[in-house]
Parts: C-alpha cells; structure tokens; sequence
C-alpha cells in the first residue's frame, strides 16, 4: 500500500475513533437523561447544544479552517508556531466577545429562545463551554496539521 494511503486510514481510523467514542457517550447518556429530565429541561438542552455550535461557527471566524492555509506557507516551525499563536489570540478576544455578549443578552435570549430565564445559568455554562471549545482549535487544528494523533 503506498505511503498517502497508509496516512489517510491512520488519520481516519484516529479521529474517526475518536468522533465514534464522542457519540457513543452520546447515546449511553440519553437514557439516563430521559429518565431523570422532564422533555421541556431535555429540549432545553438540546436547545442549548444547538446555539452552542451556531455561535462557534460565528465568533470562530472561521480560523480553524484559514490556519491551515497559513501553517504550510513556510517550513520555519517559528512561522507554524506564530499561526497557531495569533489564532489563538483571535479566538480568545472572540472568545472573550462571546461571553461578554451572551451575558449581556442573557434574559433577552433565553426568554425567547427556551421561553424561560429559568435556564439562565445553564446558558451561561453553555457560552463558557463554547468559549472555552474555540480556543482549542488552533492547537487541535496543529496537532492534526503534524499528523500528531
């Protein structure tokens, strides 16, 4: 088998693995979360799960795809390491910017969204959650670029 097609079913087997384990979780989970959440609390959550990955797909900036265009314009592992660098600094004032809008809005949107403020610190986990998720990418977005699984 050649080279190239030895790394695509090792990058797949590694990640697809771990996409696997992440769903698996996922639905050993639920029934234990259907039996002990009431479908409104349970649809909150879903409901939060949802704006989760439509907010990091707008305060990411659409980095975690834009970095590896950047990554390979030169070999200097200096030049690598200052991609990576600058989109993390990107991501943590957008980071930043998210929590500092969610909490602002806070009442606004969970009253229109899960039609409740009850939820509200639920919200707020979830926007630091969210936050903290997009800081990572520039760092996960490397070790995939250097084939590290």
């Amino acid at each position: 088998m050649s080279t190239p097609i030895k790394r695509l079913l090792s990058g797949s087997a590694v990640y697809g693995l771990g996409s696997v384990l992440v769903q698996l979780v996922t639905i050993i989970l639920m029934p234990l979360l259907t039996a002990h959440l009431a479908p409104r609390e349970y649809g909150a959550i879903a409901l939060l799960n949802f704006t989760s990955l439509f907010l990091i797909a707008i305060f990411s900036l659409g980095l975690s795809t834009s970095i590896g265009l950047c990554y390979f314009d030169q070999k200097e592992e200096e030049w690598r390491s200052g991609v990576v660098f600058s989109a993390f600094v990107m991501l943590l004032f957008s980071g930043a910017a998210l929590l500092a809008c969610g909490y602002l809005t806070l009442d606004l949107w969970t009253e229109y969204l899960l039609t409740s403020r009850e939820f509200g610190s639920a919200a707020l986990y979830m926007l630091a959650a969210a936050a903290l998720s997009m800081i990572t990418f520039p760092f996960d977005t490397k070790l995939r670029l250097d084939e590290r699984p």
